[in-house]
């Protein structure tokens, strides 16, 4: 079942990205800034369009979408985020959520960013998502 993300929801959505997003930390040499995904997630689940999955009484996934507009000025939908626990990846719940997070933000131009050591990119190609923007980073 899934439902519009509410403040309450916070703490939860934070420990299911902490939880979810470990490797990318360590393989990028990032920390996780706790502070910064909370101020940030709760502006997403006040202005954007956030939802949540939930069983047993417990969220197992968390999307948020923006709506937004190119360099150019036109309309566009930007996917910030989609994580999945663990547990439930690989049963069909990143395709609903992103196609839900897709309706809502009723845009043909749509975006979004994935590391490339992302598994996830792969439910992205075969959503229709192509490669846009190739960004280089150096780590010294």
């Amino acid at each position: 079942m899934n439902r519009k993300a509410n403040k309450k929801d916070l703490n939860e959505v934070i420990q299911l990205i902490k939880d979810s997003f470990g490797y990318a930390w360590k393989k990028t040499h990032r920390k996780f800034d706790e502070k910064y995904f909370r101020k940030n997630i709760l502006n997403g689940i006040n202005n954007d369009i956030c939802t949540v999955e939930i069983d047993k009484g417990k969220i197992i996934a968390f999307a948020w979408a923006s709506k937004q507009k190119d360099f150019f000025g036109n309309p566009c939908g930007e996917i910030k985020l989609i994580v999945i626990d663990r547990d439930y990846q690989n049963q069909g719940i990143g395709s609903r959520l992103l196609k839900h997070s897709e309706e809502k933000l009723g845009t043909k131009d749509l975006r979004l960013d994935c590391l490339c050591i992302n598994p996830a990119s792969k439910l992205y190609k075969r959503k229709g998502y192509k490669e846009f923007i190739i960004s280089f980073r150096k780590y010294i």
